[in-house]
């Protein structure tokens, strides 16, 4: 038997009420992003108009400045897994031990997993209390190069 069409699958009530209640919410979560981005502009617009050109110049590298630093964190966060510091195989029993688990990019997870990251170093590193405000900005300083 053929699969329903999307038509005769919103003819049961039930699919019908949940189709409307994600699309009402898809809807007003559109309609929150976009007053968001407005209010945002129409703060920037008065911003700039009470700047001589030096400020204005100074201001766009700032812009410039902060939205690659947060280009640079999503894709650091979006490639983010988790490193076993001693591997599976060499010890089952210790996956799941907060203190042979550490949080690494995908850079260095595959430096970590060829041995270039050595398990001393890792060791080091989960022991340390993180703040991640810290952290991200000395990523985006140091060129992401040092673990």
């Amino acid at each position: 038997k053929a699969a329903p069409s999307f038509e005769e699958l919103l003819k049961n009530k039930d699919y019908q009420s949940e189709f409307d209640r994600r699309v009402t919410k898809a809807l007003e979560t559109a309609k929150a992003n976009w007053e968001r981005e407005e209010q945002t502009k129409q703060t920037e617009a008065k911003k700039l108009e009470g700047m001589n050109e030096e400020q204005k110049a100074e201001h766009k590298r700032q812009q410039a400045e902060k939205q690659l630093a947060e280009r640079e964190a999503a894709v650091t966060n979006r490639e983010l897994s988790v490193h076993h510091i001693i591997g599976l195989r060499s010890d089952y029993d210790k996956r799941l031990d907060d203190d042979n688990l550490i949080t690494l990019c995908r850079l260095h997870h595959e430096q970590a997993e060829r041995g270039i990251v050595k398990a001393a170093r890792l060791k080091e590193l989960a022991k340390q209390p993180v703040n991640a405000d810290e952290m991200l900005t000395s990523v985006l300083r140091s060129g992401h190069d040092n673990i």
